[in-house]
């Protein structure tokens, strides 16, 4: 259990050296929109979940026939692994409860950046769109006052086709 504690939680460890690849910077905070903002301050390297997966290497050990291990000692091993499982749960559960909430979050922010977009472009769409039977009227309307210029113009010039092939 040692070997293996040190493995995962020991400075300069097998863990920190060659079992996680991972950043050692989690990702900071990020925009959701122009007001709100969430921080993920998780990495894989979080004590929880080195927690855990020191149980499961400490479980794997138990079936393992090249570990050197007698039948008593993988059976302790076997305790230990299950204590130490559930040991990390409350730990594992605040880190689930911080996803969860980061999670929820973003999904609220996503709704109204949804609800904002659409109501956005319902208001794009009213100020460009061209309504065809208010644009038919008018039309209708200038066609008909252009018949009536030409004609009282014709009338006042006296103008007629007879007189005009005279």
């Amino acid at each position: 259990e040692a070997a293996i504690d040190d493995w995962f939680f020991a400075p300069g460890g097998g863990f920190e050296t060659i079992g996680y690849l991972g950043s050692a910077q989690p990702i900071g905070s990020f925009r959701l929109s122009d007001n709100d903002t969430e921080t993920v301050a998780l990495t894989a390297a979080d004590p929880a979940i080195r927690g855990v997966l020191k149980g499961f290497a400490m479980a794997v050990m138990t079936g393992d026939g090249r570990s050197g291990l007698s039948a008593t000692e993988r059976l302790d091993l076997a305790r230990m692994a299950g204590e130490s499982l559930l040991g990390s749960e409350s730990e594992l559960a605040v880190v689930r409860s911080g996803i969860g909430s980061a999670q929820a979050r973003i999904d609220t922010v996503m709704a109204r950046n949804a609800s904002e977009t659409t109501s956005l472009e319902i208001a794009r769409s009213e100020i460009t769109e061209i309504d065809p039977y208010k644009t038919a009227t008018e039309l209708e309307a200038v066609r008909t006052q252009l018949e009536t210029l030409y004609t009282i113009t014709a009338r006042l010039s006296r103008l007629s086709l007879a007189d005009f092939l005279r």
